[in-house]
């Protein structure tokens, strides 16, 4: 059962979705644990690489220029792949 608007909806299946601060999500990552943790980390720095590009002296990432980000990309979308098969 969920709440709707003051109702009681019945529902078979449920997507949990979630609004968690930046600075929050490695401790939630922990809190699932598995590859979470891992996964959330490598999908952090690309953030911080969207946002203040290629950063060779690592002052805002550890991502130094644009062949690690695509490595960090293609490694994040192994890692989401092979969870969503388990």
């Amino acid at each position: 059962m969920i709440s709707v608007g003051g109702e009681e909806l019945e529902v078979e299946e449920v997507d949990i979705i979630s609004i968690v601060p930046i600075s929050s999500m490695l401790r939630l990552a922990a809190l699932i644990g598995g590859e979470a943790v891992e996964t959330t980390a490598l999908a952090l720095q690309l953030h911080r690489y969207q946002h203040n590009g290629p950063d060779p002296e690592s002052y805002f990432s550890d991502i130094p220029d644009d062949k690690t980000a695509a490595t960090a990309i293609y490694s994040t979308r192994q890692l989401l792949q092979e969870n969503l098969r388990t």
